[in-house]
């Protein structure tokens, strides 16, 4: 009898000692949990705006200059149905659109699900910029008709809200032809019914469509105010030491040329440029043979084809949008010095993107774009590298996300 006396009593110590551990750790993780709500709260940012430090310490970026007449963007997150468990945060829009605001007033949008038209309209609005800033609305289409009724009928609700100030114009589709999603007879349809009711409407805003520069077409051209071609020279197979000639060159012969014969026609715009900083390489309609033939994407490469656009279309008033097409890309931005004082004194950066000249890439040869260094600035959940010195002279990596679809 002593004997199970002396287990219960063993058992009965166990269970008291293993009682007060579990309830020291509980405690422990409950007191960390709600010290960590209560620092969450404490820290919250609430809503960004111009005099938030955080915005603060983006704005007034000295290696930043307004070079690019437009940039295509997307929200992290801003896809539909994702968005639904996932929403995009308005305070990374909001960053965003303080880093963006010093190389362009001019974003276009690619669809109007998640609500991203009206987070990049809240920041621009708390960061003080309606003066400068416009946005190019997209509406997404695709072979879906729901998705397609959807994104009008925000398109319209959006306009109606905040009517056609804030706006340079909408882009009904992108590389809709290209995919075969809708015909050229079917996207004609739905871009004249825009412009039948935002004429209803009393909006005069240019409607535009873009695509693949080889997949327009005069007809489809004389249905839009606004020409919008993607116009990827790396596809091309063409190296980067050509690829900015060969972009105009191809431009100006398979999209430009379409209207050539109607002065009084639709304006053009380039509406996606760029080069990859990673990812192999092109050769165009032939195979590669080789490691290093055709477009190359790298880093120098992209250094190169930017060099040969960025500051010479500044000059020369070409209007387009840089796109991002691998997720790092590095922004070359031209040294003052190195930019006619007649070009940083005009209205160029902040004029309406339908001005164009006839001017060829290469009409000032001896403009060089020089490369600064960008200071480290963080913005929403971008990623940013930095290679040494002896690797990268003179430049930073700065990245943007990737404009993606909005599927159903």
């Amino acid at each position: 009898m002593s004997w199970w006396i002396g287990i219960m009593i063993v058992l009965i110590v166990i269970g008291a000692i293993v009682g007060i551990v579990l309830g020291v750790i509980i405690a422990k993780r409950n007191a960390g949990s709600n010290g960590s709500r209560s620092s969450s709260k404490s820290t919250s940012k609430g809503d960004l705006n111009k005099d938030s430090s955080e915005i603060k310490k983006l704005m007034n970026n000295p290696g930043l200059h307004k070079v690019f007449p437009g940039m295509d963007y997307t929200p992290l997150d801003a896809q539909y149905p994702a968005c639904l468990s996932k929403p995009v945060n308005q305070n990374e829009v909001t960053k965003d659109v303080a880093v963006i605001s010093q190389m362009t007033n001019r974003i276009r949008l690619y669809g109007t699900d998640c609500n991203q038209t009206e987070m990049v309209l809240h920041a621009i609005d708390r960061l003080d910029l309606k003066n400068d800033m416009k946005i190019w609305m997209g509406v997404w289409l695709d072979k879906n008709e729901t998705t397609n009724a959807r994104g009008l009928k925000h398109m319209y609700e959006i306009l109606d809200k905040y009517k056609p100030e804030p706006f340079a114009g909408v882009i009904v589709g992108n590389e809709v032809l290209f995919r075969k999603d809708l015909t050229e007879l079917e996207l004609g349809q739905v871009l004249a019914e825009v412009k039948r009711n935002l004429t209803s409407k009393n909006i005069d805003l240019p409607v535009a469509t873009s695509d693949l520069g080889d997949d327009w077409t005069a007809q489809l051209a004389s249905q839009v105010d606004i020409v919008m071609s993607n116009v990827h020279p790396f596809f091309s197979g063409s190296t980067a030491d050509k690829a900015a000639g060969w972009t105009w060159n191809f431009w100006q012969t398979h999209d430009v040329s379409l209207t050539a014969a109607t002065p009084a026609g639709p304006k053009h715009i380039i509406s996606e440029v760029g080069w990859p900083s990673g990812g192999g390489s092109a050769c165009g309609l032939e195979d590669c043979t080789g490691k290093v033939n055709g477009s190359v994407a790298g880093i120098d490469e992209m250094n190169q084809f930017m060099e040969g656009w960025v500051c010479e279309s500044m000059v020369n008033k070409t209007e387009y949008f840089w796109y991002a097409l691998p997720s790092l890309i590095l922004l070359l931005i031209c040294k003052p010095s190195a930019i006619p004082p007649q070009v940083l004194s005009s209205s160029h950066h902040s004029s309406s993107l339908l001005s164009i000249s006839s001017m060829h890439l290469h009409s000032t040869p001896t403009l060089l774009c020089n490369s600064i260094p960008l200071p480290l600035s963080l913005f929403s959940s971008s990623l940013l590298l930095f290679f040494p010195p002896s690797f990268l002279p003179l430049i930073s990596p700065f990245y943007f996300r990737i404009p993606v679809t909005n599927s159903t």
